[in-house]
């Protein structure tokens, strides 16, 4: 697991809202699109081109995309964050499988004959989840964003029978 202490985690979302807070999205995608036009045109491309328009208003979305993207994020490290803890993990080696704290990988419907439970093998992506401090429900509330994906040991045995 990747945890950090509540102190550590606080001061890099402290840093990193604080670079954001300096920077406003709409300028800063501006001078983003400016400068992808300029190389754009080092390599060849002729802003006369009848395709030009075209590149441009794609760039521009695309570039949209992302100011709306910082702007929930900036909201999120000022408003969201600040009291919990987000960890990505996974699920350890021969743990049994729970369906409400993982996802199969290789589900009983795609190959039949076989049962979703057991012991897992490994992960195969990671899992995110939210811890927070909650003294009215008496400590930490942990929330599950994101269930890690394992490969079950039957994975193996299915594997030598065929």
């Amino acid at each position: 697991m990747f945890e950090e202490p509540q102190g550590v985690a606080g001061r890099w979302r402290a840093i990193t809202y604080s670079q954001m807070k300096a920077v406003d999205p709409k300028t800063f995608s501006e001078g983003v699109l400016d400068m992808i036009l300029v190389i754009l045109a080092i390599c060849g491309w002729y802003p006369s081109s009848p395709k030009s328009s075209n590149i441009r208003s794609s760039i521009q979305r695309m570039l949209a995309t992302i100011e709306k993207q910082w702007t929930k994020l900036k909201a999120a490290m000022k408003e969201g964050i600040t009291t919990s803890d987000m960890e990505v993990f996974v699920i350890d080696f021969g743990k049994r499988y729970d369906e409400s704290m993982m996802e199969d990988s290789y589900p009983q419907d795609a190959q039949p004959g076989r049962s979703s439970r057991g012991r897992v093998l490994c992960t195969i992506g990671m899992g995110l989840r939210k811890t927070e401090v909650n003294p009215t429900k008496g400590g930490k509330v942990v929330d599950l964003l994101l269930k890690p994906a394992v490969a079950l040991e039957n994975i193996l045995l299915e594997e030598m029978h065929t």
